[in-house]
C-alpha cells in the first residue's frame, strides 16, 4: 500500500516518463492490451490495479531502454516487491 505522498510521486514519475517516451496513447493501449480507462487510472494513480501499475512501470522501462533514453527514476517502484511481478502479462515483449 502506498502512502498519499508515494502516490503523488509515482503519478509524477509515470507522467514524466510517459512524456519522455513520446509514445502515442493508442500505441501504448495496444502494446499493453488495456483499456483507455485502465490506462488513465494508472497514469493518474486513481484507483489503479496494482498489477497494471507494475506492468506500466515495466513497459516504460523496457521501451525507454530500447530507445536508449534516460528514465526519471522511480522512488517507490524502483524494485519489484511482493507478488506483483508475476500478476500480469507482458504482451509488448512478444512483438
Amino acid at each position: 500500500m502506498l502512502t498519499p505522498m508515494q502516490i503523488v510521486n509515482t503519478r509524477n514519475e509515470f507522467q514524466e516518463n510517459f512524456r519522455r517516451l513520446g509514445a502515442q496513447e493508442e500505441e501504448v493501449l495496444q502494446d499493453l492490451q488495456i483499456s483507455k480507462k485502465e490506462f488513465y487510472c494508472v497514469l493518474n494513480m486513481k484507483h489503479a490495479d496494482p498489477c497494471l501499475v507494475w506492468m506500466f512501470r515495466d513497459y516504460l522501462e523496457d521501451k525507454m531502454n530500447e530507445k536508449g533514453m534516460e528514465m526519471m527514476p522511480f522512488t517507490r517502484l524502483a524494485e519489484h516487491t511482493g507478488s506483483y511481478s508475476d500478476c500480469y502479462e507482458t504482451p509488448w515483449r512478444n512483438n
